[in-house]
């Protein structure tokens, strides 16, 4: 049998361009993603990579599979894994010095939690790690990530070759969005 809005996921299959996909939990959204990717590799010869970035460890484990080693040089992971990936580590040292020229690796355990911006900097220089707020409400690696986006001009045109300008439009309109869902949670 058929599910309800088969017609919609074959739609988000055959459209051209970056997709976003929005639904509940159990929808189909990582089946609808595979087979968005699996469509795009089999007709699309001219593009080098793409980004499944989700939110979950899960559902990038299950895209993964799914791919069953059809995904190349594409870029499959949880957000935090994107922006440290793509952004954080290639491009600290342009906007923070040479010291920051180094592998930065995540840490998240409890001892390793600080309040402020400038410490997790600092964390990063002392230990190459990037930890986390000790309030889960605020994302330490987005707010990074952002400033390297706004302070970088080489990050910017390494995003812009590597997935388009109107992806990097997207993830930064998405780094603010998650920030300010941060802000707004804290105040509510």
């Amino acid at each position: 049998m058929l599910p309800i809005d088969n017609d919609i996921r074959e739609q988000i299959t055959v459209q051209d361009g970056n997709i976003a996909i929005s639904a509940s939990a159990g929808t189909g959204k990582t089946h609808t993603t595979v087979d968005k990717i699996k469509a795009e590799i089999a007709i699309n010869h001219t593009f080098r990579t793409f980004a499944a970035i989700t939110f979950t460890k899960k559902a990038a484990k299950e895209i993964e599979t799914r791919l069953s080693g059809s995904k190349g040089d594409g870029f499959v992971g949880t957000n935090d894994n994107f922006v440290l990936k793509e952004i954080i580590n290639p491009f600290m040292y342009d906007v923070y010095g040479r010291e920051f020229k180094k592998e930065i690796k995540p840490n998240y355990s409890s001892e390793n939690m600080f309040r402020n911006f400038e410490i997790g900097i600092n964390k990063i220089k002392d230990t190459g790690f990037i930890c986390k707020y000790n309030d889960n409400r605020k994302n330490f690696s987005f707010q990074l990530a952002l400033k390297i986006l706004e302070g970088s001009e080489a990050a910017r045109r390494y995003m812009q070759a590597k997935i388009s300008e109107y992806l990097l439009t997207n993830i930064k309109i998405a780094i603010k969005i998650c920030i300010t869902c941060s802000l707004t949670y804290v105040r509510n």
